[in-house]
């Protein structure tokens, strides 16, 4: 009967171990585990339950105390804040991205080895921190990476280590020739020029880099001749022609419309600043370091290309 009992007791204790998840930090100490649908920290104290695809802050389960929404897809999965209709982070290919404005930045490369899914950071190879399964859900992994993002204040850390690579102080990047960076928005939306190329200072995607060799300017993946533009000296417009209104000129450091042009939408440059003539600078008001082309200029504030 004893050892009936003992039997028991094993077996109840293995399954209590093996059926929560924990996540650690890089030093191996215990930040937080999921139980029975609840997450707890290493006090055992609730933080968050969750029913369906929505996180509730402690034991609630009503809309004001909604946490997160998530929307699970086979190959991506996007996590929102409380009910907000804008992603905060999507998790695809292994990898978190972390949403700013039109961003995706890509913060967190997912390894699943050794009985370890591990959050690596996609800019330096560090390890953050890691949960003690390979085998875990979509719905999991996401909370669990929600309150790895809190608990070791991510959002400052990386916001730090991105805007130390281009403060006020810091000379271009050896081979860089020009640089172009948001006075008022996102600090990592950051434009470098090499002389042949121009691509985004914070993530090395293909997709991102365009091509410039002083009359074309294309992306060099996936370029089809409605992708590219065109530039005679003095006007911008796209390759393959189109409204006319979409042909844009520089003329005395000022960016206008060639057809129908609205002065609202003109732009200058000044003291290697460039920004809008008669509005509200807002998130459309760049620096510029070096000499940087004035077609890639007209790019990027026209939004045609973003990363």
């Amino acid at each position: 009967m004893k050892k009936n009992i003992l039997i028991l007791l094993c077996i109840l204790i293995v399954g209590f171990v093996f059926s929560q998840q924990n996540i650690k930090d890089a030093k191996g100490n215990s930040l937080a585990y999921i139980k029975n649908n609840i997450l707890l920290d290493s006090s055992h104290q609730v933080l968050y339950n969750y029913k369906g695809f929505i996180l509730f802050n402690k034991l609630f389960d009503d809309k004001e105390n909604i946490v997160l929404t998530l929307d699970i897809r086979k190959n991506k999965t996007a996590i929102f804040k409380n009910i907000e209709t804008s992603a905060s982070w999507i998790i695809k290919n292994n990898t978190i991205f972390w949403k700013k404005n039109r961003e995706d930045i890509k913060i967190i490369k997912l390894r699943k080895e050794d009985d370890f899914t591990s959050f690596y950071n996609a800019h330096n190879d560090s390890l953050v921190a890691y949960i003690d399964t390979e085998n875990i859900s979509n719905l999991n992994l996401s909370i669990l990476f929600f309150h790895v993002w809190n608990v070791l204040n991510l959002e400052e850390k990386f916001t730090q280590s991105f805007e130390k690579v281009f403060s006020q102080t810091t000379d271009l990047p050896e081979g860089i020739l020009a640089s172009m960076k948001p006075i008022f928005g996102d600090k990592q939306n950051i434009w470098l020029w090499d002389g042949k190329y121009f691509f985004p200072a914070y993530d090395k995607d293909k997709r991102f880099v365009w091509q410039y060799d002083g009359e074309t300017l294309k992306p060099i993946l996936f370029s089809k001749m409605e992708n590219e533009w065109s530039w005679d000296g003095d006007e911008l417009k796209p390759y393959w022609g189109g409204h006319p209104r979409n042909n844009w000129r520089w003329q005395n450091g000022i960016f206008s419309q060639i057809f129908e042009n609205n002065y609202k939408n003109e732009y200058e440059i000044v003291d290697n600043t460039v920004r809008k003539r008669f509005s509200s600078f807002g998130d459309n008001e760049w620096e510029i370091e070096g000499e940087m082309p004035l077609p890639i200029i007209g790019l990027i504030l026209l939004g045609v290309i973003y990363r």
